[in-house]
């Protein structure tokens, strides 16, 4: 499932978020209840968040699993983290060199990050730290852009940034051969966050196309996109925003 994004997203290193840290956490919409009650397996267990931000799937993890593991590299991001759930495990590290025991965890999910995990390497460690029967889960959360008013801001804030790089992120998770997965299924998942108009501003500026911008540029694309906000037909008389949602979900269970 592939879709160009208006996103320019992060840098290689995928760290460019943290100093937006806060922002990020009060504005990025994080992903359905529903769609996580798909990806988790019976049975509970340890749960593993990887890539996990400043916390907004282990916030819903918390609230149903007794053992969950919030894995962050940025240390910005993880002050939010540890600062929103003081009762969850937080360590630093990433996919590629995760700080937990062998055969550990139930599940291990990864919210809206795959797309910066070395794959060859991430599955592996993923693989390592499962037990036999484990979930391997995957999601990506963003707005959805088949409702045409979500699709129209898109299109005015690629117009604004048309020198930043698009990036096509696809949207499935390629097992490496011989990955000790089977079951592998996919599924989407629609809903919606309320957001002020102000708010939803504000959401476009945590993305790594924004970030990247010089200051001037900063301001002068949050004054556009304000502008045109308040000019919407639909956005401009409304407290509060019906935003909705898209969740592409994938999961995978680990053999042994």
């Amino acid at each position: 499932m592939r879709e160009v994004t208006p996103m320019g997203e992060r840098s290689p290193s995928g760290m460019s978020f943290g100093r937006s840290a806060v922002d990020y956490d009060r504005l990025r919409p994080g992903p359905p209840r529903a769609a996580v009650d798909w990806l988790l397996p019976g049975g509970g267990g340890g749960v593993v968040d990887l890539a996990a931000g400043t916390g907004a799937l282990t916030r819903l993890l918390s609230a149903r699993c007794r053992q969950v593991t919030a894995v962050e590299p940025d240390a910005r991001m993880r002050a939010v983290l540890t600062d929103r759930c003081p009762e969850v495990r937080t360590l630093a590290g990433s996919g590629e060199h995760l700080p937990l025991a062998d055969a550990c965890a139930h599940a291990v999910l990864v919210s809206s990050a795959w797309h910066w995990l070395d794959p060859a390497l991430a599955v592996v460690e993923i693989a390592r730290v499962l037990v036999p029967g484990g979930r391997f889960g995957v999601l990506w959360t963003r707005r959805d852009d088949d409702v045409p008013w979500v699709a129209e801001l898109d299109a005015f804030v690629r117009g604004l940034v048309r020198d930043i790089p698009l990036r096509e992120p696809c949207y499935q998770v390629d097992l490496p051969d011989g990955a000790p997965f089977t079951e592998v299924r996919t599924c989407v998942v629609r809903g919606t966050v309320e957001r002020t108009p102000e708010e939803l501003v504000g959401l476009y500026t945590t993305y790594g196309f924004f970030l990247r911008l010089p200051e001037a540029e900063q301001r002068r694309v949050r004054a556009r996109l304000a502008d045109h906000v308040a000019r919407h037909p639909l956005l401009a008389a409304a407290s509060r925003v019906a935003l909705p949602l898209r969740s592409v979900c994938w999961r995978a269970t680990r053999t042994g």
